[in-house]
C-alpha cells in the first residue's frame, strides 16, 4: 500500500471514531461530547479535501497533508486549555 492510501485509512478511522463519540454525546445528551465530536469530524474531512484531490497524482511529499495537519494542530492547541 501506498501512503495516501495509510493516510486515507488513518483518516476514515479518526471519522469513525468521532461518529462513535457523537453518538455517545447524543445518547448521554453531553453538549460538549457533541460540540467537540462535529469539530472532530468537520476537521477530519476538512483534512481529507487534498488527499482526496491528490489521489491518483503522483505523492508530492504530503505538502497539502501537512499543510492541513499544521492547520489543524495550531488550531487545537490555540485554544487547548493545557
Amino acid at each position: 500500500m501506498n501512503v495516501e492510501r495509510y493516510q486515507l485509512l488513518g483518516l476514515a478511522g479518526f471519522i469513525l471514531s468521532g461518529i462513535i463519540f457523537l453518538l455517545s454525546g447524543i445518547l448521554n445528551r453531553d453538549f460538549l461530547t457533541f460540540a467537540g465530536s462535529l469539530v472532530w469530524i468537520i476537521a477530519c474531512i476538512i483534512w481529507l479535501i487534498p488527499l482526496l484531490q491528490n489521489t491518483g497524482k503522483k505523492y508530492n511529499a504530503g505538502k497539502p497533508v501537512q499543510a492541513g495537519a499544521r492547520l489543524i494542530c495550531s488550531l487545537v492547541f490555540a485554544t487547548s486549555p493545557l
